[in-house]
């Protein structure tokens, strides 16, 4: 579970983009990492789970089917699970992959026995899964906690980087209003922004994924079932962590669910505009609850990117000024019509100014990947947890004002054997002219801190107890100049 602390002593987490996370205490941990193979092509695995049996400690392959997972020593003697839809499942202790310096995981595919399938036609299968959404999901208050990134890119390279550690608060399954999820952003980190252009984003992109993208919670499976022709579903059947499972295809989704418990475990979504998606369910206590997601969506050439109205280019306030020119057009106006009228305007002059500040950029791509991984649930009536939210579901996730904690980000260790973390380090690091993600990461959070009277007033007092501190150990402590620390 995140402990949200900021001391390097209390916490050490490992994270690996989307790869995986585990949280823990710095000491009596054994470390896991290792890439995920099919046994047969050697090819990774990627999005595999890999869980100790009856913990939380729990982690995501990327997607070259590189993990990295902190398991406690008094866990050792437990199961390590890796599990995949299509292969059976890899079981060893940790004690056993520790002692044999196990770093290739290879799975074998599964056989289906087609004996046991059970007739019934997608349709009927999805509306039984959906039907008991109260039995098999989580109906009372919880609170997820996770890591989550979100990588922009232009032309397909990487230009912006943002990471979080997040809290996220459900109400239930039973409700399906968007006020019944609230996110709330513990600690926040961004790179340099190296993007020619912003996008405005009507919908903060995490709050968009975990409840648009949450296809039951939403009920969209619904309403893609009495939209779509009888009989048009096309289903497979295959095995998901040792269970038979159907393999469901609807109208642009792909959805996995249980032979036996009706439960869904997965859904995929493949739309327009280089869209595409995965959201995934786990178990806790025998009902499911949201556990990762990973989403691209890119969109290509200049037609289709300035509909999607840039708000900055090149450290131009685009919007501002298409603010500017819509209010000085609707002069005269009551304020209770000038307000709609402006924010109307200001989207039309948008896309025109878009379209001509495109035609002198060489970009034909835009967009950007985001990924989520639960570390711990937490269920209301077993612990109690105040919900606090500090995201604005209408504003980018950059746009949250969270301070940045040095001492937490530290602690953070990122294995490099994934090729995919490697290519976003890489890129940024080009395009900083060197300057590495570290010092970029570093650089902004302290902007961010000096920016905000209420983080600079917090700086201040955390130096002072440092310096204190260190005069009570007989140290000697540095004398500041400037704004630099000697």
């Amino acid at each position: 579970m995140i402990k949200v602390k900021t001391s390097a002593y209390c916490l050490k987490i490992f994270f690996f983009l989307m790869a995986s996370i585990a949280t823990s205490p710095v000491f009596a941990q054994i470390l896991i990492e290792g890439t995920i193979k099919d046994k047969e092509t050697k090819e990774g695995i990627s999005f595999a789970h890999v869980y100790v049996e009856g913990t939380t400690t729990v982690a995501v392959s990327d997607v070259d089917g590189v993990f990295v997972i902190s398991v406690p020593q008094e866990d050792a003697e437990k199961k390590l699970v890796i599990s995949t839809v299509g292969y059976n499942n890899f079981e060893q202790t940790p004690a056993e992959i520790q002692a044999n310096q196990v770093k290739e995981f290879l799975l074998e595919s599964a056989i289906f026995d087609l004996d046991i399938a059970v007739v019934k036609s997608p349709e009927k299968i999805l509306r039984d899964a959906m039907s008991k959404i109260e039995e098999n999901y989580w109906t009372e208050p919880f609170m997820v906690e996770g890591f989550y990134r979100k990588g922009a890119l232009e032309n397909d390279r990487f230009a912006y980087l943002t990471e979080a550690i997040i809290q996220y608060y459900n109400k239930g399954y039973h409700k399906k209003d968007k006020t019944s999820i609230d996110i709330n952003i513990v600690q926040l980190r961004n790179s340099e922004d190296f993007r020619q252009v912003k996008m405005i984003q009507h919908h903060n992109p995490i709050y968009n994924a975990l409840y648009n993208f949450d296809k039951v919670k939403t009920r969209r499976i619904l309403e893609k079932l009495n939209t779509t022709k009888m009989g048009s579903a096309t289903m497979e059947v295959s095995v998901y962590n040792g269970e038979s499972i159907y393999i469901i295809n609807l109208s642009g989704l792909k959805i996995y669910v249980g032979f036996d418990n009706d439960k869904i475990y997965r859904i995929d979504t493949k739309g327009k505009r280089g869209t595409a998606s995965s959201f995934q369910y786990r178990a806790y206590k025998g009902k499911l609850y949201p556990f990762y997601f990973r989403i691209k969506h890119f969109v290509k050439d200049g037609d289709k990117i300035a509909p999607h109205m840039i708000t900055d280019y090149k450290g131009q306030d685009i919007r501002g000024l298409a603010d500017s020119l819509a209010e000085s057009s609707v002069k005269g106006e009551s304020l209770e019509r000038r307000l709609p009228m402006v924010k109307q305007l200001t989207k039309e002059i948008l896309v025109e100014m878009s379209k001509e500040i495109l035609k002198v950029t060489e970009l034909d791509l835009i967009g950007w990947i985001q990924e989520f991984v639960a570390t711990d649930v937490t269920i209301k009536s077993e612990k109690k947890y105040k919900r606090r939210t500090n995201l604005d579901p209408f504003k980018d996730l950059f746009e949250t004002e969270v301070f940045y904690d040095l001492d937490f980000w530290n602690n953070f260790e990122l294995p490099d054997k994934s090729k995919y973390l490697q290519t976003i380090k890489a890129e940024l690091e080009e395009a900083g002219n060197g300057k590495t993600l570290d010092q970029q990461f570093e650089e902004m959070g302290r902007k961010n801190n000096e920016n905000n009277k209420k983080f600079k007033k917090r700086m201040k007092k955390e130096e002072e107890k440092l310096i204190k501190e260190m005069k009570d150990k007989g140290a000697h402590y540095p004398e500041k100049k400037g704004n630099c620390w000697n």
